[in-house]
């Protein structure tokens, strides 16, 4: 399916397709760490910030991949993700341009207002297939 027929805009209007096989996702943000989990993805999580400790029996064996605002880009590159996952707030441009030039997939996140949080969860669950 492709993304122009699903509609899977992150924040930035950047078109999304469906993961094909099985994503590694690397989560710079606490609260999409925990919707990643709640949707199912735990095992596709290969790197999280030092923030994101919810829910903490799942997340400890997920490896650091330093902060938000911090990240740590060569511990990224070695886990190989085929999607990042941010927030507008929480991380640095800076940063997610960097990491953008080897990860394949960035997914920008910006929910403003409660009603926005279910945009996100649809965006991730056609995105991860959920």
């Amino acid at each position: 399916m492709p993304a122009a027929s699903t509609g899977l805009r992150d924040a930035l209007g950047i078109l999304h397709a469906p993961a094909q096989g099985a994503p590694r996702i690397v989560s710079l943000v606490p609260s999409l760490t925990e919707l990643l989990c709640d949707l199912g993805l735990a095992e596709n999580i290969v790197g999280r910030s030092g923030f994101c400790i919810h829910p903490r029996a799942t997340v400890k064996r997920i490896p650091k991949m330093g902060g938000t605002k911090d990240a740590d880009i060569e511990k990224i590159r070695a886990a190989a993700p085929t999607h990042l996952v941010v927030n507008i707030d929480e991380n640095r441009r800076e940063q997610v341009e960097a990491l953008a030039c080897f990860v394949p997939h960035v997914v920008v996140t910006h929910p403003l207002v409660p009603e926005d949080n279910l945009v996100l969860f649809s965006l991730f669950g056609g995105i991860f297939r959920r």
